[in-house]
Parts: C-alpha cells; sequence; structure tokens
C-alpha cells in the first residue's frame, strides 16, 4: 500500500469529505474566532478529595523539610529514617542436655528469620535478616552473647560475618540445640516444616 493508497482511504472515510471546501473569507473568520474567544467551560465541579489529597502533599513537604540536616552535603537531601533492631539473648553456656529438634517446637518461637552475620563486636552479633518466618520484621538483629554461647548455639562453630543463619527466638532468648545455626539444607528443611 502506497502513501496515495492511504490518503485516498482516508478522504472515503472523511465524514466531511463530501461537503464543499470553504472559501478564504469564511476560514480566515474560524481561525481569528478560535485564537481570540476563550470558548466557554463547564463550571469546576468540586473535589473535596482533591483538597485533601493537596494538603497531605503539603504536610508531607514540610515534615520532609524538618526532616533534613543542616549537615547534609546538598540542599533538599533528607536524613534517613535509623534502622529498626530486635535484641534477643542467647543465654546458652553449652551445659544443656538436648532432645532432638522437633518442627512443633520451633513453630511455638515467637521470632525466626534467616540473617547473615554482618559484624560481631564483642558479645553482640548483628544480622541482616533476610526473611522472617515469623515475628515483627525489623532491619536489623542484634544477639547479646555469653563467651562460649555461640558455640553451643551454632554447634561447635562461632557467628561468622558473611555467613546466613536459621534464628528461632522464644521470650527474647535463642532456642539452641539444633533450632537455631547455620542455614544447613536440613536445618532448612526443619524450618519449612515449621513455619
Amino acid at each position: 500500500m502506497t502513501d496515495d493508497d492511504l490518503r485516498a482511504r482516508l478522504r472515503r472515510a472523511d465524514p466531511a469529505g463530501t461537503l464543499p471546501p470553504l472559501g478564504p473569507g469564511p476560514t480566515q473568520r474560524l481561525l481569528e474566532n478560535a485564537m481570540t474567544i476563550a470558548p466557554e467551560r463547564p463550571a469546576a465541579r468540586r473535589r473535596p478529595w482533591l483538597a485533601g489529597a493537596a494538603a497531605a502533599a503539603v504536610v508531607a513537604v514540610i515534615a520532609g523539610v524538618g526532616l533534613a540536616r543542616s549537615d547534609d552535603p546538598g540542599p533538599g537531601t533528607v536524613a534517613a529514617p535509623p534502622p529498626t533492631v530486635t535484641r534477643v539473648v542467647d543465654r546458652s553456656g553449652g551445659t544443656e542436655k538436648c532432645l532432638p529438634p522437633r518442627a512443633e517446637r520451633l513453630a511455638e518461637a515467637g521470632l525466626a528469620f534467616e540473617g547473615t552475620v554482618r559484624s560481631v563486636d564483642g558479645d553482640v552479633v548483628t544480622l541482616v535478616p533476610a526473611r522472617f518466618l515469623t515475628g515483627p520484621a525489623t532491619d536489623l538483629v542484634e544477639v547479646e552473647q555469653a563467651d562460649e554461647s555461640s558455640e553451643a548455639l551454632v554447634g561447635a562453630t562461632r557467628f561468622e560475618v558473611g555467613e546466613t543463619y536459621l534464628v528461632a527466638v522464644v521470650d527474647g532468648t535463642v532456642l539452641i540445640c539444633g533450632y537455631s545455626g547455620l542455614a544447613t539444607p536440613e536445618l532448612r528443611q526443619l524450618y519449612d516444616e515449621a513455619f
């Protein structure tokens, strides 16, 4: 199909195609009217939700400006909120007698997550959670531990920076005896059964 064929098809589809062409006088008058006379617009309807949205936007801008720090490098930079942190305690000392872990017992945990150790600073291990299986989600989880508790927790190995662990917590205390530890396929299967 050529350009000429398309033009012919458009002319046949034009509803005003059978009307005689306007002369220069009427065409000029229509153009002048279009340029000088504003068309009548219907009265604007009130939209109460629009006023509410505008007010919310103003509040958000004011709040954003209020969060900007004076020592930020650029104008309009907003300070990031501090990360949310869950703090738990590992009270194990390696002397507990343990039964084999069961999914039913693990399901009683108020908090269970998979996370990677970001840092170990003294007796505090900071983990960055990848997913929470139960309990409130936070940006970080800090585990306060006794000197040798991580050995009991993860089965004769210590928390290592960069390693991924599955951790279960009951009443603010880390569950040990095979319920928390390095994220092995066996422990993942136990967590999948429980959650």
